[in-house]
């Protein structure tokens, strides 16, 4: 990795390099520390504007930014009919993480800057999770109250983080030829955090984002997922008797509390789009409407967000964002989809396969709780969809080379 590194230091201009080295640390630092991962990230965007500025004035454009700022517009459209405006405005400020979509954009070059984000990600989940390991068998409390957190606040960050890193590595190993032998037991850590964080919503987008990377690689694979479900909850049942397998009973259990109160989530969700439809009641507020609005025998009298995406967004923002997001997502994928058929070289598959499990698993997992609304997985999230883009920009651009070195020439008729 650090002969890559070297590599695409070395193609770069003194300020390039300063901003690829900003990149990689924030990216690196997003498993450890939202409080680090903003302060690079600050620095980031402050030295891309004044490279831009300064050296580079051409600011880029492509397909994925039209959707995003349609969104950002749509959102801060509905701080001025919120029920708080200025509360709302506050909440705001994540829209600002968008500009990670031009930066990202113009930094990726090739093939071999992806493997290296790849890489510095798969590294540090992997540190997290061990981190996360060592809090649950090191637990002083009884282990079927722990829940893991890693270096995060919340088990659900930290679950939904390894997720997405998790399905980065499972598309390397699935697809790619050149990886590293020490992939596989980052594999099993990573894996083995996951099932310990007992936290169901990743479960099943893991599950998804591999049953689909498994089709695109061979259809007849997916034959063999449901004896690795079982020997995964034999496993389970055997190391860890109750907490974990009850865990996973409990998926299909809609009399299970925290399974109820997510239906009743929705039912409240659905009454609030209904009376505010277009722009929603504001961001953040829904934890200042959800009493009124809330089942009479939901088990929580209050909630801060919905734990969906789609009746989040819908709820808090209208459902005009909820179609610009729908729109963001359905370019992304569309996108990849069309590459993967035109991909020439098959060790690029990895990257775009990647790509398209992580949505898929977020999308999944996001129907049962709000991943969208951490800061830590946006930041993530849009960092993984612009990459391919900036892959695909490199590929246009020696495409392109091609084409006017061997200029056409009029040949006279034999």
């Amino acid at each position: 990795m650090f002969e890559s590194l070297n590599l695409s230091l070395g193609a770069r201009s003194r300020l390039e390099k300063t901003i690829w080295i900003l990149i990689l640390l924030f990216i690196f630092s997003i498993s450890f520390s939202i409080a680090a991962s903003q302060i690079f990230l600050s620095i980031l965007v402050a030295t891309y504007l004044y490279w831009k500025l300064r050296r580079h004035r051409q600011f880029p454009w492509f397909p994925l930014l039209l959707p995003a700022l349609t969104f950002s517009y749509l959102s801060l459209l509905s701080v001025a009919f919120s029920i708080h405006p200025s509360l709302s405005l506050i909440n705001a400020k994540h829209l600002t993480l968008f500009i990670i979509l031009p930066i990202l954009y113009d930094a990726i070059r090739d093939l071999n800057d992806v493997r290296i984000i790849y890489r510095i990600l798969i590294v540090a989940g992997v540190i997290s999770a061990a981190y996360g390991l060592l809090q649950f068998f090191n637990a002083e409390s009884e282990v079927a109250n722990i829940r893991i957190k890693g270096f995060m606040g919340h088990w659900m960050t930290f679950s939904g983080l390894l997720m997405i890193l998790n399905v980065l590595l499972f598309s390397h190993l699935l697809f790619s030829k050149q990886h590293p032998v020490w992939f596989y037991p980052a594999f099993g850590i990573l894996s083995l955090a996951l099932i310990l964080s007992l936290t169901r919503n990743v479960w099943i987008g893991s599950l998804a984002a591999f049953t689909v990377m498994i089709a695109m690689r061979k259809v007849r694979w997916i034959i063999a997922i449901p004896a690795v479900v079982f020997i995964i909850v034999l496993i389970s049942q055997l190391l860890f008797p109750t907490f974990v397998t009850n865990r996973m009973r409990n998926i299909f259990n809609p009399n299970e509390t925290s399974s109820r109160d997510r239906i009743q989530m929705l039912r409240s969700g659905w009454k609030i789009v209904q009376d505010f439809p277009l722009t929603g009641v504001g961001g953040d507020m829904i934890q200042y409407v959800y009493p009124r609005y809330r089942e009479p025998d939901s088990p929580f009298r209050n909630n801060q967000h919905l734990h969906n995406n789609l009746a989040q967004l819908a709820a808090e923002n209208g459902i005009l964002v909820l179609a610009a997001w729908i729109w963001l997502i359905t370019k992304v994928i569309s996108d990849l989809i069309h590459w993967k058929r035109n991909v020439m070289n098959s060790e690029e598959t990895f990257m775009i396969h990647g790509t398209i499990g992580v949505v898929v698993a977020l999308l999944v997992a996001g129907m049962f709780e709000y991943n969208f609304g951490d800061s830590e997985i946006r930041m993530l999230f849009l960092v993984l969809i612009t990459i391919p883009y900036g892959w695909h920009k490199s590929i246009l651009a020696k495409e392109q080379s091609s084409v006017e070195s061997f200029p056409a020439t009029n040949l006279p008729l034999q």
